[in-house]
């Protein structure tokens, strides 16, 4: 029994049990794959995947290398587009068939969507430098490169062409391109059998049936319960509508239908329509329209706020004015005060200076005259 395992799709974290259901493979849909057809010994693992986490991928290699050691044959077949992780599991068969309409394309390993702070870049750089170094001893191990070879053709990120395909040691045959043939059994399927029924009714029919579309003129009831046939589509009464009243064209005047529509007819024809619902409507729709719009009276609050703060501040202008001539005032009267103030002072300092000097010479002279009579004296 050979069994059959499908790597379709981009290549996620096992944790996604739901993966297959979106189109994207993991080894959990490997092993549940597997699971079905324990009983294989050799089996065809399909690859159509354009790569996707390496992590993954090396761990559902790592599955596929475990099943070789327990004698199961692997044979790695190229379903459409193998690329990147894809052809890295590729390289786990003892064979490899790539079909020559397919395509094939390794490339070294990179990261994407990644941020973080400058040891965090570099620490990633460090980490995807050491991932290409594996990658590129990984496929020298498996083909016919040596180690710089290898990474240098994984740094072209291109496709492989049919013939590197087996001169490098991608894979071991080639085959040609697979006719996909879709053929139908309609015998088995009854189809002509009910194809031979259809044809026979048909050749039965010997007439054809024409479908009429009958339009009725809509029926208009009127107050006093006659009943109009009216050539209107509609059941709202128009201007243009024909009226007939049991055949014949009622006379021209106004007619109030149970609706509620005063109808004018002239000649047969409805020449003007009202309605007294509609009046009603449009009157209490002025009277809508005439409602203050609550923005008005915001805006005439916020004008009378306005206006209320401009007075202020003119009073409060006046006031500061006011003060300003009163402190004005005061400074004069103090400098006023200072002078005389100060005119009083030297004044009086004027007048000790006077009194002091006269003073002084009185004095002198009344000593003088007290000397001449001591000496007077004594010469007596």
């Amino acid at each position: 029994m050979i069994g059959n395992l499908f790597i379709h799709g981009t290549i996620i974290g096992s944790d996604s049990e739901k993966a297959e259901a979106f189109g994207y493979t993991s080894l959990v849909a490997i092993k549940k794959q597997y699971s079905k057809q324990s009983e294989a010994k050799s089996f065809n693992v399909n690859i159509n995947s354009v790569g996707g986490d390496i992590t993954e991928g090396a761990k559902m290699f790592a599955f596929l290398e475990g099943l070789k050691e327990q004698g199961i044959e692997l044979t790695t077949v190229t379903d459409g587009l193998v690329a990147s992780m894809g052809t890295y599991l590729f390289m786990v068969g003892q064979e490899r068939i790539y079909y020559d309409n397919d395509e094939f394309r390794p490339h070294l390993p990179f990261a994407s969507n990644f941020t973080g702070s400058s040891v965090d870049l570099l620490q990633a750089g460090l980490y995807v430098d050491t991932k290409e170094k594996e990658f590129a001893q990984f496929y020298a191990d498996r083909t016919n490169l040596d180690y710089q070879a290898s990474f240098d053709l994984l740094a072209e990120d291109r496709y492989i062409t049919n013939d590197e395909m087996i001169s490098i040691g991608f894979a071991t045959q080639i085959r040609e391109k697979r006719q996909i043939v879709a053929t139908i059994n309609i015998e088995n399927m009854g189809l002509i059998e009910d194809a031979k029924k259809v044809l026979e009714s048909f050749k039965k029919t010997e007439t054809v049936v024409e479908t009429v579309v009958e339009v009725k003129n809509v029926l208009i009831t009127l107050e006093d319960g006659t009943v109009i046939d009216s050539s209107s589509e509609e059941a709202v009464p128009e201007v243009g509508d024909t009226w007939m009243v049991d055949g014949s064209r009622p006379e021209s005047g106004d007619y109030v239908t149970v609706e509620g529509y005063t109808v004018t007819i002239t000649d047969g024809k409805v020449s003007e329509v009202v309605n007294s619902e509609e009046e009603e409507i449009v009157e209490v729709e002025v009277e809508a329209e005439v409602t203050v719009d609550p923005m008005v009276e915001v805006n005439a609050e916020i004008a009378s706020l306005k206006a209320m703060m401009e007075t202020f501040k003119l009073e409060r202008d006046a006031l500061m004015t006011s003060k300003d001539e009163e402190i004005t005032g005061i400074k004069a009267e103090l400098n006023e005060t200072s002078e005389l103030l100060k005119e009083s002072i030297e004044n009086i300092t004027t007048l000790r200076t006077s009194a002091s000097v006269e003073f002084n010479s009185n004095k002198t002279e009344d000593n003088r005259e007290d000397f001449s009579i001591s000496r007077v004296r004594k010469n007596k």
